[in-house]
Order: C-alpha cells, then structure tokens, then sequence
C-alpha cells in the first residue's frame, strides 16, 4: 500500500482502482476517508479544539454524530475500566456502595405474611437470571455499572413456564452498533411514534465472539426494561456518565506510564566510568575475559573493581521522580474527573486530605448520588420485576394473596458516615423528636426495624429461660434493662388478675359517676328551695338519671 502524503493514510488496492479509472469517485472517497478520521479526532478529544460547537452537531439528542461518539465512547469505558485503575475503582466503588446489600423487605403489617412473601421473593431471586448463573443482586449491579460505563443496560422479561425470567442486554446490542439509521423513527435501533415519541419497539442485535451482530428480533417496551439517565427530553439512548471524563482519564493514564518509563529509567543505572584520558589506556577490560573495553557491564553486588588513573566513576543521583509539579497536575487532573463524575475529589481518591465536618460533608454528598441511582434502580427495575414475581406468585397458587401483599420496602446496606458516634447521636435526637421514625433509621443501617424488634424479643425470651435454668438473677444477664425481674414479676400479676382495679361501687354513684351524683344532688336541691316541683324532679331523675321509678318515689315522697 502506497502513503498519501496529501491526506496522511494508506491508500489500499482498491482505491488505487477507483483512482485510475474513475477519479472524481476517488477523490470523494478521501474527502469521506478524511472526513471520518476528522470526526473519528474530535469524538476521541472529548473537546473540539479551535472552533464553536454548530447547531447541526449539538442541535439533537440523537443525530448521527451524537451516536457514533455514543458508541465510540462505549468502548473507551470498557478500555478504561479493563486498563485504569482509577476509572475501575470509580465503578467498583459505586456498585459496591449503591447496590450493596440489596434486599427486599415485606411489610404487610402480618408478621407470618411477611416471613412467607420474604421467603418467595428470596427463593426467585436466586434464580431470576434466564441463563441461571447471576442473582437479582448481581444483575442489579450489573446494570448500574453498566449504565455508568456505557450510558445504559437493559433487561428483556421472558416467561419461564408460570415464572418471569429476566435476560440482560448490553448496550452496544440495543440496536446495531454499526449501523445509524437516517429514519426518524428509528433511533439507533429504537423504534417510536413520530406523534406521540412512545416506543414502539426495541431492535435487539445478537453478538458473536468475533464482535459480528446479527439482529435477534423486536421487544415491546412491556417486555423490556430500558436503565438509561437521560438528559435532555428527546433522548432515548443512553450516554456513557464517563464520556466527560474520558479524555483526562486516557492523559493521566499515558502520564502514568509515561512517568514511570522515565522513573525505571533513571533507577536502572547504578554508575558511570569516565575516562579522564581518551588517549589513555583505561582500564575497562578488568574482567579479562576480553581485551577490548565493554561500553557497558553489569554491577556485581560485593565485587570490588579496580580502576587506575585514567578512569574516574561517577554514581547517578537519587531518583527524584514524580516531582511536587507532577503530582500537583495528577490531584487537578483528579479533582476534574470527580467533578465530571458528581463525586467527592476525596471519596474518589485520596480522603486523607480531609477531616472533620469536611469529611462528614463529603461523605453526605457522595450518599446522596448513591441513594439517587439507588431510586432509580428501584423506579425503573425493582418494584417492576417485583409486582410481577408476587403477581404470578398468587396467580399460580405458590403464595397465599395475603392482605397488602405488594407493601415493601428494598435495602441496600448500611450507610456510609465518617463519625458512627455523632452520626448515631444525631439520629436519636431526630427520632426522640418525631422528626426519624426507628423504621427509616434501620433502614439506613441496612436492617428491619421490625426484625430487630422481633430478634431482640427472642433474646430476651432466651434469657429468661436461661435465668431459670440456671437460677441466674436476670440482672446479670440484661443489665441494660432496669429491674427486669420486677417488671417481669409485675406482668405475671397483671395477667393472673390479682392487680385488676375493683369493680364500681353499686348505685347512682357507682354506675354513672360523681358527675351525676352532684347533678343529683343539685336537682334535690332545687327542690328544696321550690325552683322545681316534686313531680317534674322525680320525672328528671327516671329519664336523665335512668333511676328506677320506685327509688325516685323513695327520694322524693308525695
């Protein structure tokens, strides 16, 4: 193949054969070839440099230059991840804190309801996967992973018999990475109403092993479950969340290296011989194993050489690499990428630098991005796999239709905090003024508050039967209760009756209380002082007072 200096690339036989016979055609080729690798530079910087962004590249979400850098940018984040530790630590971070440990917790308000919906959900989980390998934990995490490296994942729901089944797809298979559709209404591969913008369908292409896509078929959007963060409205791909970042992570990388090429290359001489005479005769050849001086010998440790006077050595200085200024570049490097990424500089790399309420505060910042995909795992993906497993669970007769059957709540591990002990107090202050309910703080510490409750019951049982076994006092197995015999002792009254208050005194007094015993009294009164007839009284005493005719009589005679 012959270089072309005019368009700096190889020309291949081919183009060489459209040139001779048809030159107009071949010089559109260059003009296309050039044209790509212009466009193939400027997704590659992540920056276009010496001109102003057009409306014809940013004016859509989801023109073609906008798909190729998405696909571009798709295996970028699969290099970088497979090759850079820091943008694989960023990912292992997030997975390992926003998914956690992911658990579904029933809470239908009937304790043996919840035990057996919790048991259901669990048994499903280990084998949600069509494939049988990954559980429900492992798909979630997964996907979020996903969606940061390569801006979106999704699930197809596929029946398996009368359970539902879920099957990831990658992003470069939710249409064909390698074809950009000039329809518009199809969207690398996602087919919508032009009206409306509703999906219609999603074309979903199969991968070989030699990266050859072949298309699968199309999956209603009630058959797939699409994890993408949009951010404009008429967008319905995905982007990578590290496409920002990408261009700094590709230069600290080559920095990296670069630095320690230079580093190994300065500790990999351990002296140098310098010959004071070029006339003279040195003394190179001491090994005598050859006459003529080596340029260059390996060093023996403990091997003393001896060197006469037209020679001199000379020891390299002490490796000095990376310097104060290298360093300062990687944290402004760093700190760029964390801001890229919405994530704390000192939580993505180095939390030494802080301390204190800085500390704490970069710790909240970084909770909060957990607990916003966290939302979005379980808006988009959770609840929606879990209504149906339930759904299907009742239907085929495997769960009983307990009341509120649905109600739950998902757990993803203890929260992450830089002082337990404050973070701990002020959780109490919040819950002893009803502004936290013990609920949402075990949930924050990745537990039940109900299962804590019910664990803590039969600890205490446990111990009191221990107590009477052993004929221990319960003092010195629960002293962090006050006088637990004396309150169990008070309980075993209450239930035996023998502290039941007495029954009411019999009489007026007795059954409607002292109220209408002064009502009474004031009525006679009345009557005393001729306010009131005889008859009218006796008759306000048998209606009001419900007293029987012949007391009232009784009370008042004539």
């Amino acid at each position: 193949m012959d270089d072309d200096s005019a368009f700096g690339h190889k020309l291949t036989f081919l183009d060489r054969a459209i040139e001779s016979v048809a030159p107009k055609l071949g010089l559109e080729r260059r003009m296309a070839r050039e044209g790509l690798k212009h466009f193939s530079a400027q997704a590659g910087a992540g920056r276009p440099r010496g001109r102003a962004a057009t409306g014809y590249e940013q004016g859509s979400s989801e023109n073609w230059m906008k798909q190729r850098k998405r696909i571009d940018a798709i295996w970028e984040g699969r290099a970088m991840e497979d090759n850079f530790c820091i943008i694989s630590g960023v990912l292992e971070r997030l997975a390992m804190y926003a998914v956690g440990h992911l658990e579904y917790q029933a809470q239908t308000g009937n304790s043996k309801a919840d035990a057996e919906i919790n048991d259901f959900f669990h048994d499903w989980c280990g084998r949600c996967d069509s494939s049988g390998r990954f559980r429900l934990r492992q798909l979630a995490e997964m996907g979020l992973r996903a969606m940061w490296r390569e801006g979106e994942h999704g699930w197809i729901e596929e029946m398996d018999g009368d359970e539902l089944r879920l099957k990831p797809i990658e992003a470069d298979r939710i249409g064909n990475p390698r074809h950009f559709s000039q329809e518009e209404d199809n969207i690398g591969g996602i087919k919508i109403d032009r009206e409306s913008g509703k999906v219609i369908h999603y074309e979903i292409w199969r991968r070989s092993r030699t990266s050859q896509y072949t298309k699968e078929g199309d999956v209603e959007p009630e058959n797939f479950i699409h994890l993408f963060r949009p951010t404009r409205p008429d967008q319905y791909h995905g982007v990578s969340l590290l496409a920002p970042v990408l261009p700094h992570a590709r230069d600290l990388y080559e920095l990296f290296g670069f630095e320690k090429i230079a580093a190994k290359f300065a500790a990999s001489w351990s002296g140098f011989v310098k010959t004071k005479d070029p006339y003279g005769k040195g003394s190179l050849g001491w090994d005598k194993d050859s006459d003529k001086a080596s340029p260059t010998f390996a060093a023996r440790p403990g091997a003393v050489a001896r060197i006469d006077g037209a020679e001199d050595i000379i020891f390299p200085p002490g490796v000095s690499r990376p310097s104060g200024a290298f360093m300062a570049l990687v944290d402004a490097i760093i700190r760029e990428i964390a801001i890229g990424l919405n994530m704390p500089y000192g939580f993505i790399y180095n939390m030494a630098a802080f301390g204190g309420v800085t500390a704490r505060l970069e710790l909240q910042q970084a909770q909060r991005v957990f607990r916003r995909y966290q939302e979005m795992l379980v808006q988009t993906l959770l609840e929606r796999v879990k209504r149906k497993v339930l759904m299907f669970g009742v239907a085929s007769g495997k769960l009983r239709a307990w009341r509120n059957y649905q109600a739950g709540s998902w757990q993803f591990g203890a929260a992450i905090t830089g002082d337990i002990g404050h973070q701990v107090q002020a959780d109490s202050t919040l819950i002893q003024y009803g502004a936290k309910t013990r609920t949402s703080w075990a949930a924050e510490l990745g537990g039940s508050f109900a299962s804590n409750v019910d664990t803590a019951a039969s600890e205490i049982e446990h111990m009191i039967a221990v107590s009477k076994a052993k004929n221990i006092p319960l003092e010195l197995l629960l002293q962090s209760l006050p006088n637990p015999t004396e309150m169990l002792a008070n309980l075993a009254k209450a239930k035996s009756g023998d502290d039941l208050p007495p029954p009411p005194p019999a009489g007026l007094v007795g059954t409607a209380g002292d109220k209408a015993a002064k009502g009474v009294v004031d009525l006679l009164s009345s009557v005393g002082r001729g306010e009131i007839d005889r008859d009218s009284a006796r008759t306000t005493l048998i209606t009001v007072y419900g007293m029987d005719p012949a007391d009232a009589l009784a009370v008042l005679p004539g």
